[in-house]
């Protein structure tokens, strides 16, 4: 009857896609092997800057500070075609330029 067809689209229309097919897995906070590459090491501000690329004399302003982040995040950036053949690589040297953007 109509009212079945109207159920049985509702039923259709809010199933999850997909959820069927493939397990649902933990968020990354609770899984409990990590690889040991995935652990921050400590940066000191000497070479969070270092990182940058920005003198390590002082500190600079706020507006140099992000200029240098996103040309340094766009240089060593892991999807970026120059380093697609060094992935493990690059992938390092972002996380490093990224725990020196949030230190300073």
């Amino acid at each position: 009857s109509r009212q079945q067809q109207q159920q049985q689209r509702q039923q259709q229309y809010h199933q999850p896609r997909g959820e069927q097919q493939r397990p649902r897995q933990p968020p990354p906070s609770a899984r409990s092997e990590r690889p040991a590459a995935a652990v921050p090491m400590p940066i000191t501000s000497h070479a969070a800057l270092a990182a940058l690329q920005l003198p390590t004399s002082s500190v600079p302003p706020l507006a140099d500070l992000k200029a240098a982040y996103r040309k340094a995040a766009l240089r060593c950036h892991p999807d970026r075609p120059q380093n697609r053949d060094r992935q493990d690589a690059a992938t390092a040297e972002f996380q490093r330029v990224k725990a020196a953007f949030d230190l300073l």
